[in-house]
């Protein structure tokens, strides 16, 4: 019972099914004679199945409201789908969902297995259904079909079996005027409907149209976050491959068609997410059937955001998820029309990425790795945050978990071009927070990112309240213009400068002047920090306007209390090495200088090699193009010991962090 989530008459029913015996059922909903059938509808609808010359239940009675159960709404339902499943095919009003379905390519055997329907546009049609029996009314509202537009909590008051016409015109019902997918549960049974909207014809109270899709709210026999639409169907089929030996999957989608088109092209292990967000309890419902998943998600910036929003949730549960996008962001009932089954197979086993992959490109993009610093890093800590989630698996040689990780550490540092044991420390940070806060790991959240803007990348934009460039800039403008750096900067160790940074700083800081050498061999691009960058662009603009970039001048630039502390710490840092004295002497400040230049080239040789590697390993060259790659490695590791034998550093090696 608790693994199927169904209560003790649903348990006895699927057994009763399973072993062949038919249990005595509650005949109040029985199967409809449907509107267009020449039985009438009275005599399948009557009043719990019986008369009143029957004498199963008095009148009296049934104006009491009725035992709002589960399977109670289930059946109600149930009749439900058949009823809208009829207006669908016969109805004249349906002309336009039955062109919508025909657009679609979707076939007659789909629509009659997915049992879709046309619910009618006036709801007086759905009640004189229901002869506006106050029961069956309270039934279909419980089970979120028919809405009051008061919605008020008792409507029993009256001693009568139906509604009178004033009352019946209080409630409307949700899904009129659309297409209707029955919603069912694993055991089949309807549980509610999603409904798609035929027209875009404004709405007579907001005077906008309504939503395109409409689905059910949650009730007593429906829950968004725990109910998958077709997986009553893909379950048979990924036993089915297991049985064939086959690779056993689910390909989870996100419209009604696209799971229908696919079940229609032999794709029967398609489910799809009824307009909610992938949820923890959705990827554990679908992991009890299998382990290997393929999310197919529309490649627009939206359908992106949700891949990375579920990524987390996939893999705390140890998934093997892959993602696909497919080509020119089709959905895929297009795409399955357009090209066919043995396309969409090849883009679901050739096509689609492995999910750490798919969220290793996301991360980068378009960024600069080596330029965008404060990009790179919180691209890179919010990957480390995703992995920190998985299952660590064991360090046994051969554990598919274990090397897995290996291999995307390996990929980080390289794309990233960073140490692997600073990702391994990073990765080992992430995962002691989330033991401090395990519940973290059970968390989702679709509120809007409410983190600080990060500043431009461009130069004039890496630094704050620069000079004046023109008449039509002034220091109130520059000052509104430029913002300040947001507090992850500050707080973040890898984006405060460090050696050969800090002494490059403390070094033109002291003495001014030697910023115009300095700029002359060091590109502002080779340094890392953001902090160091903005100081280096704002002294190098002094200059190209004839100002001398003084301590006390470069201070009275900034209001920012952050960046004027991080000052004082600099001078007072020159002070402790007696850089003063030191560099009133011309053969030790040449030396100090000629070490700084040295240290930035050591530097831009590190990071040209671990590209050059970066780019061995990720490349699809030649054996004879990857050869003369490594020569160009071998000049480059010897240019590095040369530059490494110049000397020993007169300052200190590991400069302070702040």
């Amino acid at each position: 019972m608790e693994s199927l989530n169904v209560d003790f008459r649903e348990a006895m029913e699927i057994l009763a099914d399973f072993a062949g015996i038919t249990l005595r059922k509650d005949p109040y909903w029985r199967k409809p004679a449907l509107p267009g059938r020449a039985s009438s509808t009275s005599t399948a609808i009557d009043s719990h199945g019986a008369s009143e010359a029957s004498g199963v239940r008095k009148f009296s009675d049934l104006c009491e409201p009725v035992q709002l159960t589960r399977t109670v709404v289930h059946r109600a339902l149930d009749w439900l789908s058949l009823a809208y499943h009829e207006f669908f095919m016969e109805d004249p009003e349906a002309e336009p969902a039955r062109l919508y379905i025909s657009q679609r390519g979707i076939s007659d055997a789909m629509v009659s297995q997915f049992r879709i329907g046309y619910a009618p546009r006036n709801t007086g049609r759905l009640m004189n259904l229901i002869k506006a029996d106050r029961n069956r009314v309270a039934i279909l509202e419980a089970g979120g079909v028919l809405v009051h537009k008061d919605n008020e909590e008792s409507r029993f008051d009256e001693q009568t079996q139906t509604l009178s016409e004033s009352e019946q015109r209080e409630y409307y019902d949700r899904f009129y005027g659309r297409v209707i997918f029955p919603i069912r549960n694993l055991q089949g049974n309807t549980v509610s409907f999603g409904g798609r909207r035929l027209s875009d014809e404004p709405s007579r109270t907001t005077g906008k149209p309504p939503a395109k899709y409409v689905n059910g709210e949650g009730t007593i026999a429906f829950s968004k976050r725990k109910t998958i639409f077709g997986l009553d169907f893909a379950v048979n089929e990924i036993r089915a491959r297991k049985r064939a030996e086959k690779t056993d999957r689910v390909v989870i989608t996100e419209g009604y068609t696209d799971v229908i088109m696919a079940h229609q092209c032999g794709f029967r292990e398609t489910v799809a997410i009824m307009g909610t967000a992938l949820g923890l309890d959705h990827i554990r419902e679908l992991k009890r059937h299998t382990n290997r998943m393929i999310l197919v998600l529309d490649g627009d910036k939206p359908g992106r955001a949700k891949a990375q929003a579920a990524l987390p949730l996939f893999v705390s549960q140890g998934v093997d998820l892959r993602i696909l996008t497919l080509p020119d962001n089709a959905d895929p009932c297009e795409y399955l029309l357009n090209h066919g089954a043995e396309a969409f197979e090849d883009q679901l086993e050739i096509c689609s990425l492995d999910a750490m992959e798919h969220a290793l490109r996301e991360a980068i993009g378009n960024l600069d790795v080596d330029r965008d610093v404060i990009g790179s890093s919180r691209a890179l800590d919010s990957l480390l945050a995703i992995i920190a989630k998985a299952p660590t698996g064991t360090a046994v040689i051969g554990d598919p978990v274990h090397l897995r990780m290996e291999k995307m550490i390996q990929r980080i540092a390289t794309r990233f071009h960073v140490e692997e044991k600073r990702v391994r420390f990073e990765l080992g940070e992430h995962r002691r927070r989330l033991k401090e806060q395990p519940d973290v790991m059970l968390r989702y959240s679709e509120s809007e990112d409410v983190s600080e803007p990060v500043p431009e990348t461009n130069d004039r934009q890496l630094y704050v309240y620069p000079i004046a460039s023109s008449e039509d800039e002034t220091e109130e403008s520059l000052q509104t213009k430029y913002a300040k750096f947001p507090n992850s900067v500050w707080s973040n160790r890898h984006l405060l400068p460090a050696s050969p940074e800090t002494d490059y700083l403390e070094l033109w800081l002291t003495r001014p002047e030697l910023l115009e050498e300095l700029a002359r061999r060091i590109n502002s691009s080779q340094l890392c920090s953001p902090v160091s960058r903005q100081l280096d662009l704002l002294g190098r603009d002094m200059m190209s306007h004839g100002i001398l970039p003084e301590f006390q001048k470069i201070m009275l630039r900034y209001d920012d209390e952050r960046m004027k502390k991080y000052l004082v710490f600099l001078d007072e840092s020159a002070a402790m090495k007696n850089l003063p004295e030191r560099l009133g002497d011309e053969h030790e400040r040449d030396g100090l200088v000629e070490q700084i230049v040295a240290a930035f080239e050591r530097k831009q040789i590190a990071t040209a090699r671990t590209r050059l590697v970066s780019d061995l390993r990720e490349s699809t060259f030649s054996s004879e193009e990857k050869l003369q790659q490594l020569r160009e490695l071998e000049l480059l590791l010897r240019r590095r010991q040369e530059a490494l034998s110049g000397g020993t550093d007169v300052m200190d090696d590991d400069g302070p962090r702040g």
